[in-house]
């Protein structure tokens, strides 16, 4: 997975992500337009709408805008509604033409799904659809192709080791184990022996090691 970070800066906080988060579950949403994540995510950060998500994933790229541990305004039940105040969102990109590209972005959507998932030790239960918290019909193409289809691709992906060097960076800041990742992408890349090394912890933690 090609994870990128692209961050709120902490001058839009009161627009797009004001309140503290403890996430408790990941929301889907369709774009319903034709754009890559990268415009999505530039769009997002050059307004103050109060529209907001975590992260955008299209057919190459996934960029995480909003921390974690911070709210977004994306579930359509207000203020104080959970899905907003609660959820992870993800907008995966292209679902309104469909074909080749939407595909592959939802393939990775469900594969970055699936390390969230795993990342806190969550099950599919957790994976919400935007729908669930307001009348929306979204994710609209996702529910179109069948949403008990994209929870299988999750699942399956829920089945697989971390292998990238890419992923095992992510996995680590993720988790706080390091800071600097274009360090540890380089260190990684450079040395083999210390990427096995960090491949085989990650995955261990992953599948509920300690």
């Amino acid at each position: 997975m090609n994870i990128i970070e692209s961050l709120v800066p902490k001058t839009k906080w009161q627009n797009k992500c004001p309140y503290e988060m403890e996430p408790e579950f990941i929301v889907i949403h369709n774009t319903a337009n034709d754009a890559s994540a990268e415009k999505e995510v530039a769009f997002m950060l050059s307004n103050d709408n109060f529209i907001s998500f975590h992260v955008a994933v299209d057919d190459k790229k996934i960029i995480k805008a909003i921390p974690f541990n911070r709210n977004a305004w994306h579930a359509g039940d207000g203020d104080k509604g959970k899905g907003n105040r609660k959820g992870i969102a993800i907008e995966i990109c292209f679902s309104k033409s469909g074909g080749d590209r939407f595909l592959k972005a939802e393939e990775n959507a469900a594969e970055f799904v699936a390390l969230v998932l795993k990342q806190h030790g969550w099950g599919i239960d957790r994976v919400k659809k935007h729908q669930d918290f307001s009348e929306k019909y979204c994710p609209h193409r996702t529910l179109d192709m069948g949403w008990e289809r994209f929870l299988k691709k999750v699942e399956s992906y829920m089945q697989t080791e971390l292998t990238t060097v890419n992923d095992i960076v992510w996995e680590l800041a993720n988790r706080g184990i390091i800071t600097d990742k274009n360090l540890w992408l380089k260190k990684f890349q450079a040395d083999e022996d210390a990427y096995w090394l960090a491949k085989k912890c990650v995955n261990y933690i992953s599948q509920g090691g300690k």
